[in-house]
């Protein structure tokens, strides 16, 4: 792959919104290790994971190659979760992905979000013992074919120049973590070469660098944007063309910067439901992505219509970036025991693909809901709310007993539907989900937002499937629980409680089932007093 030298613009960083209070120094660093790195195994994309201020959360500290929007859904990394990064950073080992197959075979959930045919490595990042980050690479796949030896000495002196850099910060007495959004690190501007010819069509056409930011427009697009070439250079694609800017959109996007191969789709020239139909083709290459607008017949399908903030047309293939959410739960969700896990996957997993802040489960017993989980609220306010009973007109239980999800795109909307309602807000938008699992009521999810937001169609949709595979999984963990705790009482019922105490005899029992997660195996074991004076050893199946 053939890249400009990383000294052009390996120092250079864009802050992003909200991003921390990463030093000069620090941001230089982070930034030149990422793109040296990419640059030296023939990457098109890489990126810095750091520590953040929260334990077991790392942050994605500075990403290149890419567009940070398109992937915000990555931003953020539980250390516990079964992804590459989190893998590399537990273990302290490299991990080599070659191509999607490898990737689909060791981790499903990263390939249910991103489906698309591109190889990734991930390096730790260590001073010694301690672990500071991981650092990543993304390169065209190369099925069959495992990566190199020189290829990994290159990612692991990487990773450990990196390490040595961060910790002489450390020594300065800057602490090595991140708060806040990544930094992008922005490529060179290449866009050189015909363009007088290109200026000639009458098809409109327009240059993205990896970063997403346009580069150059001809002046036919120019004109189909009602907007002047300078004014658009520049610009991030998706604050310049709006109607592009669409989750609609994004997988599309995504698999053009991921798997290198052009990719096609129909788009409404606005996001007016009356607007007209455009072809936007999408050509990736190893520095940024030649984007084309053509006109186009309307699609075969009608489109759908939402909130105005969210929705977008109504394809199949428009669904499909929504699809990989309820794909990427339903996998983490098989990982999942206890009621605890089922609640913290959904914590981890849900709440940062919807954008949301505060997450709720309550679970039906005996006609009453019972808070199981929480996170977000104000501490305490949910408890008046513990133990209602389905007579209670309260959004949590009629979304329960209707067996209808109920959404409030704003806390005023949700005051005037239940007046006098306690609220932990007045700004915010909030979402009620009934759990229901093969027809029987299992409990009812809260999802709780900052700020006001449509939701679109699609959103309603999705979040209605995957209150289904949720409720499923809660009432799998219920029957769990509630055979573990038989089993373990079975379990004590057949083992002694002491053991005999005899003069010069010391007896010592000790029990290791064989099976995980339940502390049961089923053997039983004693020390009998005989009556002639006598110990019997008794171990039993």
């Amino acid at each position: 792959m053939q890249r400009p030298a990383s000294a052009v613009h390996a120092d250079c960083v864009t802050a992003r919104p909200d991003s921390g209070s990463a030093t000069d120094a620090m941001a230089r660093v982070l930034a030149r290790t990422c793109v040296d790195a990419v640059q030296a195994v023939g990457g098109f994309a890489g990126g810095i994971y750091l520590r953040s201020g929260v334990e077991g959360l790392l942050l994605l500290a500075v990403v290149s190659g890419l567009p940070g929007r398109l992937f915000r859904p990555w931003w953020r990394m539980q250390v516990n979760r079964p992804f590459p990064v989190a893998e590399a950073f537990r273990s302290g080992q490299s991990v080599h992905l070659p191509d999607a197959e490898v990737a689909m075979r060791r981790f499903p959930q990263l390939m249910a979000g991103l489906p698309f045919p591109f190889g990734s490595f991930y390096e730790p990042v260590m001073a010694g013992s301690e672990r500071l980050g991981v650092l990543f690479v993304l390169r065209p796949a190369t099925p069959g074919v495992p990566v190199d030896a020189a290829d990994r000495e290159l990612l692991r002196s990487a990773a450990d120049g990196l390490a040595g850099e961060l910790a002489a910060l450390t020594g300065a007495g800057e602490p090595v973590s991140w708060k806040g959004d990544p930094l992008g690190v922005p490529p060179p501007d290449t866009a050189q070469g015909a363009r007088e010819a290109v200026e000639r069509l009458a098809l409109a056409l327009l240059s993205v660098d990896r970063e997403g930011r346009i580069r150059y427009v001809n002046r036919a697009a120019a004109a189909l944007l009602g907007t002047d070439a300078p004014e658009l250079r520049g610009r991030m694609l998706w604050q310049a063309v709006p109607w592009l800017g669409q989750p609609a959109y994004e997988d599309h996007f995504r698999g053009a910067f991921m798997s290198g191969e052009p990719v096609r789709f129909p788009a409404r020239l606005g996001r007016q439901p009356d607007a007209g139909w455009v072809a936007v083709e999408l050509y990736p290459g190893p520095d940024g992505v030649t984007v084309t607008i053509g006109t186009a017949e309307p699609p075969g399908y009608a489109p759908e219509t939402g909130a105005p903030s969210r929705a977008g047309p109504g394809s199949p293939a428009d669904r499909a970036s929504a699809l990989y959410r309820p794909v990427a739960l339903a996998i983490a969700l098989t990982e999942a025991v206890t009621a605890r896990q089922v609640s913290a996957v959904v914590t981890q997993e849900l709440l940062p693909a919807f954008g949301g802040r505060q997450l709720a489960i309550y679970l039906l017993n005996e006609r009453h809901l019972h808070l199981a989980w929480e996170t977000g609220f104000p501490q305490g306010f949910l408890d008046r709310f513990d133990g209602v009973g389905l007579d209670v007109r309260l959004p949590g239980v009629e979304t329960l007993t209707s067996g209808r999800p109920m959404f409030f795109e704003s806390m005023e909307h949700l005051a005037k539907a239940y007046p006098g309602i306690p609220l932990d807000a007045h700004v915010g938008a909030r979402a009620f989900l009934p759990l229901i699992a093969s027809g029987r009521p299992v409990g009812s999810c809260i999802l709780g937002f900052d700020a006001p937001r449509g939701f679109s169609p699609e959103e309603r949709t999705v979040l209605t499937a995957l209150a289904g595979l949720i409720a499923q999984a809660l009432e799998r963990a219920q029957r769990y629980d509630t055979e573990a705790a038989l089993a373990r009482g079975l379990q004590a019922a057949l083992l002694p409680h002491r053991l005999p105490v005899r003069g010069n005899v010391e007896t010592v029992g000790r029990y290791l089932p064989g099976t995980q997660g339940m502390d049961v195996g089923g053997d039983w074991y004693d020390v009998v007093e005989t009556g002639d004076g006598l110990l019997a050893l008794v171990i039993g199946d």
